[in-house]
């Protein structure tokens, strides 16, 4: 965001094409307020921009399908296309760079450090486990902090397939963790 929002004025969200490559497009979502008319100058008035990528698949083969290409024709347009061009040219380095990284032995090896790193943790909380007196006073250890409940679902909480709403779900997942939280505070 730009600027902070005014919410008693109104507000006109609009969105386009800026980039679109051989199979992936970038949409400017663009957010300004009504009464500013939408202008020369943008980039005053703007209260947010953002960029949302889309990648066409084949539906069968899900691999990567040939979308249109985009012709822009005004100066502010071509200025959008390069910039997408170039924000996409870093998403692709940086996937390059992170499979070549999973590949490399650099990866094994701190993969194998952060073992190191984690028996070590491990070792060192064991006396605390085994003998919890030891422990510093506002120690908890984690398996004392289990919360558990056990509910039954009622037909208003299924769905026309016999099935629990995730909804429903996830508001009791909410609740449980925020009872384990104030628990164990």
């Amino acid at each position: 965001m730009m600027r902070p929002m005014v919410l008693t004025r109104d507000i006109i969200l609009s969105g386009q094409v800026s980039w679109a490559g051989s199979s992936s497009m970038e949409i400017r979502v663009r957010m300004y307020y009504a009464d500013s008319g939408g202008g020369a100058n943008e980039e005053e008035e703007d209260i947010l921009v953002s960029y949302f990528n889309f990648v066409a698949r084949e539906q069968e083969t899900g691999k990567a399908a040939q979308i249109n290409t985009l012709d822009p024709q005004t100066a502010v347009e071509q200025a959008w296309f390069a910039e997408g061009a170039r924000r996409s040219d870093v998403r692709r380095e940086a996937r390059r760079v992170a499979q070549s990284l999973v590949k490399d032995e650099k990866q094994l090896l701190l993969d194998r450090l952060r073992h190191k790193q984690i028996q070590t943790m491990l070792d060192a909380s064991r006396p605390f486990a085994t003998l919890p007196a030891l422990a510093p006073r506002d120690t908890v250890l984690i398996e004392k902090t289990v919360l558990t409940n056990t509910l039954v679902t009622q037909p208003q909480h299924q769905n026309t397939a016999g099935r629990v709403f995730g909804g429903f779900l996830m508001r009791r997942a909410f609740e449980i963790a925020f009872s384990c939280a104030y628990i164990f505070r």
